[in-house]
Parts: C-alpha cells; sequence; structure tokens
C-alpha cells in the first residue's frame, strides 16, 4: 500500500509549501515500475486543487536506480539549473524536469528509445491513454482497493513474449502472475478430475438412486467453499492496510475466521439438533450478505481512523469488525449437511469433497482477482456466490431419495467452520 495513489496523495499532503517527497526505484528494462509510478504521482497530484504535474516533478536515474522527487508546488529554475549541473558532474542522465527537451534525455546510460523521458511526458501530462491501453505492461497507478504496485502483468504481455521467444521474449514475462494462474489452473483440473469422474462413472454404473440430486446439492457446496474463501482472502488483503503488516493482518483475519465460523458452526448445530429452529440455510445466507455488505462499505472509514491508532486498537477493531460476517459465515455449511443427513446421506462425502476443492480453487482465484479487478471485485464475487447458493439449494427444498432419519450433527459427520 506504500505507493498507491491514496497513499501518494496523502504523502504529498504533509509537505509544506517548499517541501519534496523523493522515492528511489529499480530501472528495470523494459520500463515499467518507474512509469507506473508516474502515473500515481499524477494522480495524486490532481487531487489537490491548482497542481501542476508537469512543473511539480522532476527525475533523474543512474545504470540501475532511478529518482523521482515531487514538490507540494512547482520547482523553481534555480532549483533546475542545479540538478542539471549536478547530472552533468555526476554522470546522471535527466529522464524529466519541467521544460526539458528530448535531446537532454539519455546521454550517459544510453537506452534505445527515451522511454522514460516519453512516458513521463505522456503521464504527467494527462495525455496517458494510449500508452496505458498500448503498453505491454500495465501501467494504470495502484490503488488501496487495488494495491499490488509490482504486479504489471499487462494482458497482451503474453502473447508479445511468445512471438519474440527465439530473441529472447519470455524474459520479459515477470513470474507471479503466470505462476498463479497456473496454479488455478491445476485447482481446477484436479477438482474436476477427482469429483465430476468419479461422480459420472457412479452414475454410469447404476449408483442414480445413491447420488440423485447431486447437482444442485455440489453446486451449493462449491458456492459456499468459493464464497468463503473469496471472503476471507479479500479481508485480509485489505486489513494489511490497517495491521502494516502481511503477517499480522494473515494472523488476525485467519484467527478471526476461523474462531468465529467455528462457533457460528456450533450454534447452527445445536439449533438445528434442538429443532429450535429448521434447515434451511436462507436466514443464514442473508445473514451473511448484510454483514458482507455492512463490512465492505464500513472499510473506507474504518481505515482513515485506523491507520495512525495504537496496535491494540487496530487489532481490537478488525476482530470486532470481522466477528459477525465470520459467525454468520459458518452456519450454512453445517445446517446443509444436516439436511443432507436426513434427505440423502449418500451425497454427505461428496458435499465435502465439493467445499474442500472450492476452497483450494477459491483462494487462488481471490489473488487472481484482486490482482486484475481489485478487492471490490473479490468481495462481491463472494456475496454473489453466496447468494446464489440460497437460490439454487435452500435446504428446505431439498426432495432427493427416502428419508434417512434426523440423525445428529455428528451422524452428518459436521464440524466447526468450514
Amino acid at each position: 500500500y506504500d505507493l498507491t495513489v491514496e497513499a501518494l496523495a496523502l504523502y504529498l499532503s504533509r509537505l509544506d509549501r517548499h517541501g519534496l517527497l523523493a522515492i528511489n526505484g529499480w530501472t528495470h528494462l523494459p520500463a515499467r515500475d518507474l512509469l507506473r509510478l508516474l502515473a500515481a504521482v499524477s494522480e495524486a497530484l490532481a487531487q489537490s486543487p491548482g497542481a501542476e504535474p508537469l512543473r511539480q516533478v522532476v527525475m533523474v536515474r543512474g545504470w540501475q536506480t532511478a529518482t523521482l522527487v515531487v514538490g507540494r508546488s512547482a520547482f523553481a529554475e534555480a532549483q533546475i539549473d542545479a540538478l542539471r549541473a549536478f547530472c552533468r558532474r555526476r554522470g546522471f542522465d535527466l529522464v524529466y524536469y519541467p521544460g526539458m527537451a528530448q535531446a537532454e534525455a539519455n546521454r550517459f546510460n544510453r537506452l534505445p528509445r527515451p522511454i522514460y523521458y516519453l512516458g513521463a511526458r505522456e503521464l504527467l501530462g494527462g495525455e496517458s491513454a494510449g500508452l496505458r491501453s498500448d503498453y505491454r505492461y500495465d501501467l494504470e497507478p495502484a490503488r488501496d482497493d487495488r494495491p499490488f504496485f509490482f504486479d504489471a502483468f499487462g494482458p497482451t504481455l503474453l502473447a508479445q513474449a511468445w512471438r519474440s521467444r527465439d530473441r529472447g521474449g519470455l524474459a520479459l514475462v515477470t513470474p507471479g502472475f503466470p505462476m498463479l494462474l497456473a496454479t488455478l489452473l491445476q485447482a481446477l483440473l484436479a477438482g474436476l478430475l477427482l469429483i465430476l469422474a468419479p461422480l459420472l462413472l457412479l452414475r454410469r454404473r447404476g449408483g442414480r438412486d445413491r447420488v440423485a440430486g447431486s447437482g444442485r446439492a455440489l453446486t451449493y457446496f462449491l458456492l459456499l467453499g468459493l464464497g468463503f474463501m473469496l471472503l476471507e482472502i479479500g479481508f485480509l488483503h485489505r486489513f494489511v492496510l490497517f495491521l502494516h503488516h502481511p503477517v499480522y493482518a494473515a494472523t488476525t483475519v485467519l484467527a478471526s475466521f476461523l474462531v468465529f465460523a467455528g462457533i457460528g458452526s456450533a450454534l447452527a448445530q445445536a439449533g438445528a439438533t434442538g429443532g429450535r429452529f429448521p434447515l434451511d440455510t436462507r436466514p443464514a445466507i442473508a445473514l451473511v450478505l448484510l454483514a458482507g455488505l455492512a463490512g465492505l462499505l464500513a472499510m473506507p472509514a474504518l481505515g482513515q481512523w485506523l491507520v495512525g491508532e495504537a496496535s491494540w486498537v487496530r487489532y481490537l477493531v478488525a476482530v470486532l469488525v470481522l466477528a459477525p460476517l465470520a459467525l454468520a459465515m459458518g452456519m450454512p455449511f453445517p445446517l446443509g449437511l444436516m439436511a443432507l443427513q436426513r434427505h440423502s446421506p449418500a451425497l454427505l462425502p461428496w458435499a465435502w469433497a465439493a467445499n474442500g476443492c472450492a476452497s483450494v480453487v477459491g483462494a487462488v482465484l481471490a489473488t487472481v482477482l484482486a490482482i486484475r479487478w481489485g478487492l471490490t471485485a473479490v468481495t462481491a464475487l463472494a456475496l454473489v456466490c453466496y447468494a446464489a447458493a440460497g437460490w439454487v439449494w435452500p435446504a428446505g427444498q431439498l426432495s432427493t431419495g427416502p428419508q434417512a432419519g434426523v440423525g445428529t450433527a455428528s451422524e452428518a459427520g459436521v464440524s466447526g467452520g468450514l
């Protein structure tokens, strides 16, 4: 989150009239990170009334690194003269300063094209639509909703790299996002092989009565697994901003989800077994939708409040925010299992398998979607999965096979949470 548009705008707001913000970065070739940083700086400056990005930014580079300096106000002529003299004495290349001509760029550490200068002119000048759409890397600035600054995997990069593979083009592909896609594909193939193939084989061998109604039932548990992991991973990424470190966020978010989802499962199991409410998952799913939507809407305000608070306050608020959501998320799964035990006990192992495979797929899918479309899209898709689960197979509408006895929670194989 350090290099999102929102973060840069906050840094700049803390400067006085003569203050400067300096950021160092690596000069990767082909250029990507520094161009993306320039795009973010341009949008952060545009949030201030009267800002002039073309006059408030200078940038120089050496052999492997570059330094971007952003001023709260426009750079003076004396400052620019000092910058030019420094670069001339020390052998640094000028990348950009207000009024710079292209002939001044690319003198010492020469590149085939002065791409950093050309990119800076377009990105700071507000005429970057063509560059962003045509460039092989993703130059859209990182935001708090999509904070993966160093993942610049563009949609056309693989095709371009493959076409130039005989000239070393595959080295242009950064491994992170393709590895995620490969993992997702493996998980999908494994799920199809381990669930659908045996199920089809069982049907073909005359076991239709044992797996009657399996389509709706397995879809329900698949959607629960996807929705659970999409919500969990989505909130984990969000709380990195407020808890200041991925390890702290993972510990707090995962523990909160597992503990409170387990409590929710136990409450649902006890209530259904005691006959205090029917085996119907729709009320529990409605609670998930309400709690998830409330959490999503509350996150921006919480972020502004939590960032500067003491650590124990941030951890406590994180747990309190996640507890109602996780409590509700723990209920639909055991209720569905208990309904299966009553109406179609042969489907219980399939339900566990479908939910488990969907959880593996959902954990990877959540990060893939967050990188490409943002964390709000991940949360929205999770809520859609839960809504679809309630529509596809409400527990009160099971109509599969002969009655098998109500059974107890232990007979159904129900445990806390997922």
